[in-house]
């Protein structure tokens, strides 16, 4: 039996590879972008140590590395999508990794001087590393490789995220606090805020103020433990309320003590008020005027207005015995240290309560 050959007859194509291979490509390039996660969560890790002006600017200067390696991290992703739909421009087919890619966004940001498109050369001046990377690129006249940085530009864009955002710029500007001399600006830390808002008996209907909120720590206390409360501020510094009205807080820069119209306006107080020279004794007793009758005020002091002799001492200690104020729990030492603490101090206090009667 003799076969006959049609020669004729058209050949069938050779499989093409070119799809596996940009599949390939892709993968790679994806891989890539999510082994830089663990370097990305390990530069915006929280700060972990006492918050000095030095450790606050090595802090910021590490979440803005990861914020870097955030974008690359998107390009890599995007550059992986590319691949694998084939539209990939060929300027950038060779990239593969996270070095080139920075490589060609720092080119994008000025990092690097180039030569006149006219002299068609491609680098003027550059580091002889980046000579070869560029080469093996195929980025060797200085119209490619504008072409190559322009595109990686178009992909830098981060998804957006407003919440992300927000909080970032809250805690910018917080961090921005530590070192600032600003009178009798002590930020409560969370924990001892969670603690003075459980013994506000918050229930519906009620109206909750921070005569001296700051940034508005106490009144997101009093928000966890009951996110529903009326709570609002009053603070006496604009740049501290900004940061309070930030994080969607209700505070207005003022003085509440100066405003009649807040007199017995309001069911509960809570008050971490400045201690400097005992002036918490004159707070504590300007904030009573600001509970209606049957009101309730919780209020950190400094253990020295309970000791000390001196007129406005005494008299505190007496007044606070004839409406009935108790001290419920001192604070352990040290409250007012640690990571948590923006502002450190070692001044000993407690924690005050008083019930206004219903006169």
């Amino acid at each position: 039996m003799e076969l006959s050959m049609d020669w004729d007859a058209p050949v069938a194509p050779k499989p093409k590879l070119a799809e596996k291979t940009t599949r390939k490509a892709g993968d790679a390039l994806r891989k890539k972008a999510d082994a830089l996660q663990v370097k990305i969560d390990h530069q915006m890790r929280p700060m972990t140590q006492n918050p000095t002006r030095k450790r606050t600017q090595e802090y910021q200067q590490r979440l803005r590395d990861g914020g870097v390696l955030e974008v690359t991290q998107v390009i890599l992703r995007a550059l992986a999508d590319q691949q694998d739909d084939g539209t990939i421009i060929a300027e950038l087919a060779k990239v593969k990794t996270s070095t080139e890619v920075d490589m060609l966004r720092f080119w994008q940001r000025g990092g690097y001087p180039v030569a006149s498109p006219d002299d068609n050369e491609w680098v003027a001046k550059s580091k002889q590393t980046d000579r070869k990377r560029l080469t093996r690129l195929g980025l060797t006249s200085i119209n490619v490789l504008t072409k190559a940085v322009a595109s990686i530009k178009a992909l830098e864009s981060v998804p957006a995220n407003p919440e992300r955002d927000r909080v970032q710029e809250i805690e910018r500007l917080e961090l921005a606090l530590v070192g600032v001399p600003i009178p009798g600006f002590f930020p409560t830390p969370a924990g001892t805020a969670d603690k003075l808002a459980t013994y506000l008996d918050v229930e519906a209907g009620m109206y909750v103020i921070d005569p001296s909120a700051g940034k508005g720590d106490l009144l997101e206390a009093v928000l966890r433990r009951r996110p529903s409360a009326a709570a609002s501020g009053v603070e006496v510094s604009r740049q501290l309320a900004d940061i309070a009205v930030l994080k969607g807080l209700d505070v207005i820069c003022g003085d509440a003590f100066e405003q009649r119209s807040l007199r017995e306006s309001f069911d509960l107080v809570i008050m971490n008020p400045p201690f400097e020279q005992s002036i918490d004794a004159a707070h504590v007793r300007a904030a009573y005027e600001l509970l209606k009758p049957c009101g309730r005020m919780v209020a950190i002091m400094s253990e020295g207005v309970f000791f000390k002799s001196g007129r406005v001492c005494e008299q505190f200690r007496d007044w606070l015995e004839s409406v009935d104020g108790r001290t419920v729990e001192k604070l352990p030492s040290g409250w007012m240290t640690g990571p948590g603490a923006l502002r450190q101090t070692g001044v000993s206090a407690r924690i005050v309560v008083i019930d206004k009667g219903s006169m």
